[in-house]
């Protein structure tokens, strides 16, 4: 029995003090890991590195993430100085490879990360002066408000934030030999730096000549408003909500900043993006002074249609148009000579809107409208025939109801009906309206009157035809 204690006895005098020190190694380390953890946590926490680097939206614990990764690193050597204390070499090989591969890689790490503390730092020193300096010239007043999103400083702000991240990146990617995602990355950065002057070009190009263009529009329109240009509109019957000093200072928004926003697309080159949008631009920009001609057009004519209409109107009232319909038994809620200036009106702007359709190539519109205008003209041309006629009419029975003879009101209503029927047929052909049938029936109708004629003639005189051939034959024989 003896012989089996003794050696239990050495042993357990031989490895009770390294037990003895793994233990308190372990336990120490175990405080110390924990205490380092929190004074890295605290330390993060004086800087606001989860403020500075997350956002509401999306909020980020890298302090935290940080913290208990110095913990496990410091528990990793607590448990290698724990196995070597305790003689393990086989336990604590790996851990020792282990560790030997973080402390190779920690120079990398730090410097990945003073390069990450420096990109931010840039980025946020970028961000600050971007932001106050968009700010300062008013930018946030002008555009914000009309498209009712975030200032346009904080986004621009944000833009540029980000875009040194993306300048760093490569720097940062490969401080930690990631070579993997290096190559793409570097690629894309250089793609974009190499565009990069084209971009600031083409905005700035852009920003000024929407600047120009919103300075002279606004200078245009409060301008034609103080010579009054708004009352000479509403003079002319313009009312509503579009007025000349709006419309005037639109125009000459437009004709500044299309060739601007020509100018910034090329300024891209990128041709297969930007090309069909500036030919789009460029035919807009070529039919603006025909645009312009056409609305031009439009308004002189109508001005001129208004004045031409009220000249009509008086003309014909002067000359007692309104009273002749009434004496012809025509009697309508408007007066004639008013209608005839509405008429008037109507077919000179439809002239104007053939000739505006043409100015800006709707040659189709104007072909449709020429068309109407013509059956127009028709219209208004057998109108005034049957009108006249209605005014022959009138007077021939008229003439012949004045006669003493005894059939003499038979007679002048029979003649007013032919003299009717005629000028209906004669207007009806003028103004093109089933030229066919009418022929037909001013035909039929007349045939019908010259068979009803014959026959009642030669029925009727029969018996003094029979006694008259008997003469003839007499005088024959004789």
């Amino acid at each position: 029995m003896g012989t089996y204690i003794e050696p239990l006895k050495n042993a357990l005098v031989q490895y009770t003090p390294g037990l003895a020190g793994a233990l308190a190694i372990l336990v120490i380390g175990w405080i110390g890991a924990f205490v380092l953890k929190g004074i890295t946590r605290r330390t993060l926490a004086l800087f606001r590195v989860n403020e500075r680097l997350g956002s509401k939206d999306r909020p980020l614990n890298i302090e935290g993430g940080v913290s208990t990764g110095v913990y496990y690193l410091a528990l990793l050597l607590v448990v290698l100085a724990v196995l070597n204390t305790l003689k393990l070499d086989i336990a604590s090989a790996p851990f020792e490879a282990l560790l030997t591969q973080v402390f190779k890689f920690l120079p990398n790490l730090v410097a990945g990360g003073v390069l990450i503390l420096t990109a931010w730092l840039l980025a946020t020193v970028v961000r600050g002066i971007v932001t106050k300096l968009i700010s300062t010239i008013g930018a946030d007043k002008r555009i914000g408000p009309d498209i009712q999103v975030e200032p346009i400083s904080n986004s621009i702000g944000n833009v540029c934030y980000w875009f040194t991240f993306l300048v760093f990146l490569p720097a940062i990617l490969g401080a930690f030999q990631l070579a993997g995602l290096l190559a793409p990355v570097q690629t894309m950065i250089n793609e974009l730096l190499g565009i990069l002057p084209n971009v600031v070009g083409a905005v700035v190009i852009g920003f000024v000549g929407w600047l120009v263009s919103k300075v002279v529009g606004d200078l245009t329109r409060n301008l034609l408003s103080t010579m009054g240009a708004d009352q000479m509109g509403q003079s002319f019957g313009l009312k509503g909500p579009i007025v000349l000093s709006r419309l005037g200072g639109l125009v000459v928004y437009i004709v500044i900043f299309v060739p601007a926003l020509i100018a910034a697309l090329n300024a891209l080159k990128l041709e297969s993006l930007t090309m069909p949008a500036t030919e789009m631009l460029t035919i807009v920009l070529s039919s603006l002074p025909n645009i312009l001609a056409a609305g031009v057009i439009l308004v002189i004519v109508y001005v001129l249609a208004g004045f031409v209409s009220k000249l009509i109107s008086n003309l014909m009232e002067g000359m007692g148009i309104d009273n002749a319909l009434e004496k012809l038994g025509i009697h309508i809620d408007t007066q004639p000579s008013i209608v005839l200036g509405r008429i008037a009106f109507f077919f000179m702007m439809l002239f104007a809107t053939v000739e505006a359709a043409s100015r800006i190539g709707f040659n189709q519109m104007a072909d449709i409208v020429s068309v109407f205008i013509q059956f127009g003209g028709q219209i208004i041309l057998g109108s005034i025939i049957i009108l006249v006629g209605l005014w022959l009419g009138g007077l021939v029975y008229n003439s012949l109801s004045k006669a003493k003879a005894k059939y003499s009101q038979s007679m002048a209503g029979f003649v007013r009906i032919v003299v009717l029927a005629l000028v209906t047929a004669m207007g009806l052909r003028a103004m093109g309206v089933a030229n066919d049938i009418v022929n037909l029936a001013f035909g039929l109708t007349l045939g019908a009157v010259a068979v009803a004629m014959a026959l009642s003639f030669g029925l009727g005189g029969r018996e003094a035809a029979g006694k008259q051939m008997e003469h003839w034959l007499k005088k024959f024989r004789d």
